[in-house]
């Protein structure tokens, strides 16, 4: 467990599952409970349950904190958080240890990097406001880094 949801999700359709197999004489159709792996790395996870065929003609729902309780949200296109893995190269310039100023000091300025993009993703943006679409506060925020 590292409490992130998918204890939640693991258990929700469990017991998902459990009920509908009881109460399967009182309806019609087809469920799928489906556990997506890596659902926070795309490609990793939701490439692959696309590619095996397992959403082909399937409505989807995802748990959602802000969903009232005994509420089902479905919608189409992106609804829920993400990350994304991307590399950002940086470099320096060496320089004798006599004279540093002389160099461009590659660790620092990968450190720093590090902090100012974690103040701009941790604190100035609404994790439901995705940042391929930055608000005005958040692209003022990203120029003033």
């Amino acid at each position: 467990m590292h409490a992130c949801g998918h204890d939640a999700h693991a258990a929700m359709g469990y017991a998902a599952s459990v009920l509908l197999e009881r109460q399967k004489q009182s309806f019609s159709g087809t469920v799928r409970i489906i556990f997506q792996p890596a659902e926070e790395a795309e490609p990793l996870g939701g490439r692959r349950v696309v590619e095996e065929g397992l959403l082909d003609e399937v409505d989807a729902a995802h748990v959602d904190p802000y969903t009232a309780t005994g509420k089902i949200a479905v919608g189409a296109g992106p609804y829920t958080l993400a990350c994304d893995i991307f590399d950002i190269t940086i470099t320096g310039n060496s320089a004798h240890a006599a004279k540093p100023s002389e160099g461009v000091d590659a660790i620092a300025v990968a450190c720093s990097t590090v902090t100012e993009l974690q103040k701009i993703v941790s604190r100035q943006i609404d994790p439901y406001d995705p940042l391929s679409s930055p608000s005005p506060a958040s692209k003022a925020a990203a120029l003033t880094m």
